[in-house]
């Protein structure tokens, strides 16, 4: 969703709600969250904006506290587009018991490749590995996107033997390399035949975004000692999860 609203909006189109730093180092006592500024003249000037809506976003545990503090506290006018990113980004208000690669295990191919693709977009939205405009791994999830709306076949053959095609892999980094890897799954899956097992790379995008979480928070200024902050660090990270096994069971249930 992400990388196509990065594509299809430019600067000049977008409605801005501009979330002020004041505002959002409010909801972050505990760590300096120094967020680059929105400013016009830029065109990742969009990716700012909403980066800024989701770290406000996860600093509240529902959806329902975000909403009250963007039109009743600032004012602000939301479309739908902003909405579909809420929606994305807020946690859910209900929890799992289950572990995450347990449902992962039961559920099927096509849930499980959109569940990727969103896991790895929020991954982005914690740590883009790639500083440049426009980052490579946007355009990565972007080409995924389109080929997992298409048909897929329902009995995909894992063959170990096929060569990577279409990416080089560039990175032997684990964090980054799963995002190279689905997308050679994706372009993959036209043929019937693919050379990752989809259940193993779903688990793996789940730790890109840990790691991605980690990279975000690990240099940022602190007024925890370290044994709080691995406490807080942890807390945020059983929420993403959470977040996960929403996904997939929103996925189960349409």
């Amino acid at each position: 969703m992400i990388s196509l609203i990065l594509r299809n909006n430019a600067v000049e189109d977008w409605c801005y709600l501009n979330i002020n730093q004041e505002l959002l180092q409010g909801r972050y006592e505990w760590i300096n969250i120094d967020l680059p500024e929105v400013e016009l003249k830029y065109p990742w000037a969009v990716r700012n904006d909403i980066l800024r809506l989701f770290f406000l976003c996860i600093s509240f545990e529902s959806k329902s506290e975000v909403l009250s503090v963007l039109k009743d506290e600032l004012n602000l006018s939301l479309n739908e587009t902003h909405m579909e990113l809420i929606n994305f980004m807020c946690y859910s208000s209900s929890h799992e018991k289950n572990n995450l690669d347990s449902i992962i295990e039961i559920s099927d191919n096509q849930i499980l490749l959109n569940f990727i693709y969103e896991t790895l977009e929020r991954a982005l939205l914690w740590y883009i590995p790639d500083p440049s405009w426009g980052s490579d791994f946007y355009y990565i999830l972007e080409v995924s996107k389109a080929l997992i709306e298409r048909p897929i076949l329902e009995n995909l053959l894992l063959d170990e033997s096929i060569k990577a095609k279409g990416v080089e892999f560039n990175s032997i980094d684990e964090h980054t390399h799963v995002f190279y890897k689905f997308q050679d799954l994706c372009l993959q899956l036209e043929s019937g035949r693919i050379s990752y097992d989809i259940k193993t790379l779903a688990i793996q995008a789940h730790g890109a975004l840990i790691q991605s979480i980690r990279l975000r928070l690990e240099f940022n200024i602190s007024s925890l000692n370290e044994i709080r902050f691995d406490e807080k660090v942890d807390s945020i990270i059983e929420k993403e999860t959470q977040w996960c096994i929403s996904i997939l069971r929103k996925s189960d249930k349409t």
